[in-house]
């Protein structure tokens, strides 16, 4: 593992906001949480078109395949470094990722998995990933968490590690975070209505991991992915769903946990077809 994540660490870019103008066709994949069929599912995308894949985060914790997962996304990476873009979830290690965690250690922590030399490097690698990818000639924006309208509005810039912090760890309602009673610094930023409606003026969709409580209550330009499924070791027993952009916003909708293959046939059947 070590080999891995050295070069990838070298091949990571330096700046927190990706701009890209490709013009597609791309492939968003949300929460990992130690599943290796979603780097299969990003794989196989590679292979038989010309496309992107997008990873939206937390790689790590939660799944009993955590090495597989990581040693596949990495390898991924390192073979297509322009074509595959890691964003940094909330769910990694150390306190670069976890600046006021308070919350019970999962008996999935990706500290049990890797070895501290390994862990040492994974930190690092974590700590430099892209917050942000923004395709304004397609008209999409995707991140791990939530995004307020004043911030959404101002984009691309460099963000503060403070905006980095509630980028990486809110949900679209302020009051439902993981870190209850922090305090938002302006509330009202952040509703749905707020967002909704600038993400209408900038003509973009927010594809989005972390809240896949979500899944069946969001606005109608926010998108929310989630991979990770139970039967993965997890905590959370809900369907898989990835977005797929070519010329026009396509979800693999909801599929039972257990049933990641269903993912794979619709993408054959897309790829086959394309």
């Amino acid at each position: 593992m070590l080999p891995f994540l050295s070069r990838a660490l070298r091949l990571l870019p330096s700046t927190k906001v990706i701009q890209d103008d490709f013009p597609g066709p791309l492939l968003f994949v949300g929460d990992l949480h130690g599943d290796p069929m979603g780097v299969k599912i990003a794989r196989r995308f590679l292979e038989h078109s010309n496309g992107k894949v997008v990873f939206l985060g937390d790689y790590a914790d939660r799944g009993r395949y955590q090495r597989e997962t990581l040693r596949g996304l990495f390898t991924l990476f390192l073979e297509h470094p322009d074509r595959v873009i890691l964003l940094r979830g909330n769910h990694e290690i150390g306190s670069p990722s976890h600046p006021r965690y308070v919350g019970p250690v999962s008996p999935y922590d990706v500290r049990n998995v890797l070895t501290p030399e390994e862990l040492s490097l994974y930190e690092e690698i974590h700590v430099r990933l892209p917050v942000v990818y923004l395709n304004e000639g397609i008209g999409i924006i995707a991140l791990h968490g939530f995004i307020s309208a004043s911030l959404l509005s101002e984009l691309p810039r460099e963000m503060s590690p403070e905006e980095e912090f509630y980028i990486l760890w809110s949900d679209s309602d302020p009051l439902s975070t993981e870190f209850r009673g922090v305090p938002v610094p302006d509330p009202w930023d952040w509703s749905r209505e707020k967002v909704e409606r600038v993400l209408e003026e900038r003509g973009l969709f927010l594809l989005k991991g972390h809240s896949p409580h979500e899944l069946k209550n969001t606005p109608e330009r926010v998108v929310v992915l989630f991979a990770h499924c139970k039967d993965t070791g997890g905590y959370y027993d809900y369907g898989v769903r990835y977005a797929l952009f070519d010329g026009e916003m396509r979800l693999f909708e909801e599929i039972p946990c257990g049933e990641h293959r269903k993912i794979l046939h619709s993408l054959e059947d897309y790829l086959s077809v394309g």
